[in-house]
């Protein structure tokens, strides 16, 4: 895979798993070449225009970077995963306009979506909870005192789920 010797431990089979990452990730970038080399014929650029984008983007920098985020598990989704998403969804849709099929972005889409998915349900639970625990708290507090202090009075005003209303048709 790389022309170099590493000991990986006295483990073979971690060595061979190193191999199998490494591995994967050269058949995934293949693999996103292809899309793009697809893409590019559907939307009417050569391959060699097409590519010609790594004269001047190195996607390759910001790999160990990414790794680390990832392996430290502080790599969440953010706001910008919808709009990652968005392009997806907007590549996949001008290759089909074109007649042409994409490899790997519907697999990409997909796990994108789960991770909004998953990542808004994280954020409905914890706004519910967090109302549930300043109910609690302003509760207790209006049983102690039989008041409701200004800061607990906002803090629930800012948690409390809102109930959805039917957008009212402009004239």
């Amino acid at each position: 895979m790389t022309g170099k010797l590493i000991y990986l431990g006295d483990d073979p089979m971690r060595a061979a798993s190193f191999k199998l990452f490494g591995n994967l990730f050269i058949i995934t970038m293949m693999a996103g070449l292809a899309d793009m080399n697809r893409l590019a014929g559907a939307v009417g650029i050569s391959t060699e225009d097409a590519f010609s984008i790594f004269s001047w983007f190195n996607p390759a920098p910001m790999i160990p970077g990414r790794a680390k985020t990832i392996a430290a598990q502080t790599s969440r989704p953010r706001s910008n995963l919808p709009m990652a998403r968005k392009d997806v969804r907007l590549m996949i849709e001008e290759a089909k306009r074109h007649g042409v099929d994409l490899g790997v972005l519907p697999a990409v889409a997909a796990c994108k979506n789960a991770a909004i998915a998953k990542a808004t349900a994280r954020s409905i639970r914890a706004q519910s909870l967090n109302w549930m625990d300043a109910h609690d708290s302003v509760h207790h507090r209006r049983r102690g005192r039989g008041t409701l202090d200004v800061a607990t009075h906002d803090r629930l005003a800012r948690v409390r789920p809102r109930a959805h209303s039917t957008p009212v048709p402009h004239p």
